[in-house]
């Protein structure tokens, strides 16, 4: 997708500022900033619990963002894709699935991303347990992605996994 609306840019400039608004608003900024997630989470939180002051507060301060983060895409000086992990992918050697339901005699190993992986996804290695599971993706997210297969398997030699 990124790669599609650099090309476009490029044959449209009139509609550059039009086209990168909107997927950032499509994305809510979390292809390009770590803050956006939390920021707009925040708000959120507050709008649903009816704390107009705090929601008052919070929304100005998301207005600016936006506006800053549109400005630094505009200008070059902020990737589309600044905050999005790098694609790790992985085959589970212990849990097989059918490819697809309605053929559920053949099973495949299950592939998984490192970087979009869920608890559950975790869950599936031989000996990871809830606990466990939870304190991955609490890693995978303080570190802002695994930046390698290599990387993972230094932090959990326990998992046995192998490279797509």
């Amino acid at each position: 997708m990124i790669t599609f609306i650099k090309s476009y840019d490029r044959c449209f400039l009139e509609e550059k500022k039009d086209l990168y608004s909107l997927f950032l608003e499509l994305t809510h900024y979390i292809t390009v900033s770590f803050e956006a997630g939390s920021l707009f989470g925040e708000l959120y939180h507050r709008g649903r619990r009816g704390l107009i002051e705090e929601f008052k507060e919070i929304y100005l301060k998301a207005m600016n963002f936006k506006k800053e983060i549109l400005e630094q895409v505009l200008n070059n000086k902020l990737a589309f894709n600044a905050a999005v992990y790098p694609e790790l992918w992985v085959k589970n050697p212990d849990c097989k699935i059918p490819p697809y339901p309605w053929i559920p005699k053949r099973m495949e190993e299950y592939i998984l991303d490192l970087n979009t992986a869920t608890i559950i996804d975790f869950m599936l290695f031989k000996g990871i347990d809830l606990k466990k599971a939870k304190a991955i993706v609490e890693t995978r997210e303080k570190r802002r992605g695994f930046g390698s297969i290599e990387e993972f398997q230094k932090l959990y030699p326990e998992i046995i996994l192998e490279k797509v």
